[in-house]
């Protein structure tokens, strides 16, 4: 008896979790309060291209393609369940295409969308009135082939229980501002700002669930580190803290050393940071600087977050060039940004044939930016030692051969 009880007590507590969620997920929010109007002015579409590049291609990004037409996420939790980014190309069914500017201006304030669903990930409330305007016209006029429509149909996600029954809870959709969105000058106030649009504090922070999107400085751990990410290939890891206390944070860097982190992905020992800490080519040295200035004045914490173990030192094998040329991608990074395949957030496996000479394909790996402005693949000249490029292009050329191209 008492067991039939207690099943009838979860099945009754499974029924009111199930009702709870339907409730809320059915929740439906009001459109737009006024129209939203975008200029599409040169300089507005170039801000609007770094910023897209930073805010949305890491998510939206097919890597094969260079399209933002969407992907799975293979770098979240398996508990939340198989996670996958839209289209958000103009194309007019399976994209953006038939969002007013608008809508778009309401989806990326409050993470409601067109349809009264709410998207927390999308939400930018922080974002200024000239720089929503810049992401807007970048994404509804450009000719950039990033955001050409893309017939490419966006795959539901499927979360799990647990995920669902913890979705309610965590997305909620904010409020509209009631006046203009823009910082005051400084850098340190830029600083600060660019903390914010960029999501820096929503990883460097404690808890992805105690997140404050209206008030980034009252999350949990802000920026001290220690929030809980995976790689590309499942593998556990913790952000640092970018606080900065002297022992565990950024208090022995200089100014130069921390603009070179952020925009090359080079760390004062010259070890190349990994994802998924992404490159901002895009940020000029003045931003990257006035991060720099607005984290000094950051009250220090005193947080030692263990950092992730470099992959192990290749010895000399000569005689077996791949292997060494495997030990070599996964040494100096190259797999957490590729994959095991080549394929990543990033697709190297056309190189082999878009770069057909050893002096090419070198040349593009030292500086990438050289051949591609704004690439966000780290410039790794003077990082990898000159002995082990041939090892490691035999490797790189039998993915691109093994691979499909």
């Amino acid at each position: 008896m008492n067991r039939l009880y207690g099943h009838l007590l979860l099945l009754n507590g499974i029924l009111l979790l199930t009702l709870l969620y339907s409730s809320c997920a059915s929740r439906r929010a009001p459109g737009p309060p006024a129209a939203f109007r975008v200029e599409p002015t040169p300089a507005l579409l170039t801000r609007g291209a770094a910023l897209v590049s930073m805010m949305c291609s890491d998510c939206h990004r097919d890597p094969v393609t260079g399209v933002l037409s969407g992907k799975r996420l293979t770098d979240v939790p398996k508990m939340l369940g198989k996670v996958y980014s839209a289209n958000i190309t103009r194309h007019q069914a399976l994209g953006i295409g038939a969002y007013t500017e608008g809508q778009l201006a309401y989806l990326l304030r409050t993470g409601v969308d067109r349809h009264g669903r709410t998207l927390p990930m999308m939400q930018k409330p922080g974002l200024s009135d000239d720089d929503l305007r810049a992401v807007i016209a970048f994404l509804k006029h450009s000719d950039d082939p990033m955001v050409r429509p893309a017939a490419v149909a966006s795959v539901p996600s499927r979360y799990s229980l647990p995920a669902r029954l913890a979705m309610p809870l965590v997305a909620k959709p904010l409020p509209y501002p009631a006046g203009p969105v823009q910082p005051d000058t400084g850098a340190v106030v830029q600083g600060k700002y660019l903390v914010n649009v960029l999501g820096c504090y929503e990883c460097h922070s404690g808890s992805v669930l105690k997140l404050d999107r209206l008030a980034p400085e009252q999350s949990k751990g802000y920026l001290a580190g220690g929030g809980k990410l995976v790689t590309l290939e499942g593998e556990p890891v913790r952000t640092p803290n970018l606080t900065m206390d002297a022992g565990t944070g950024l208090g022995r860097w200089s100014r130069t050393q921390f603009v070179a982190a952020l925009r090359e992905s080079l760390r004062p020992d010259h070890s190349v940071i990994r994802y998924p800490m992404p490159t901002y080519a895009q940020l000029s040295e003045a931003e990257a600087g006035a991060i720099y200035a607005y984290l000094q004045t950051v009250p220090p914490v005193r947080n030692r977050v263990k950092r992730r173990p470099s992959a192990p030192a290749v010895p000399a094998r000569p005689e077996d060039t791949l292997a060494t040329g495997g030990r070599l991608y996964a040494f100096y990074g190259c797999r957490s940004c590729h994959g095991a395949t080549g394929l990543g957030i990033a697709d190297l496996r056309p190189a082999h044939r878009k770069y057909s000479d050893d002096a090419s394909l070198q040349a593009r790996i030292k500086n990438p930016a050289a051949f591609r402005p704004n690439s966000r693949m780290p410039k790794f000249e003077g990082v990898i030692a000159e002995k082990d490029y041939a090892p490691l292009l035999a490797y790189v050329r039998w993915l691109g051969k093994k691979g499909t191209f």
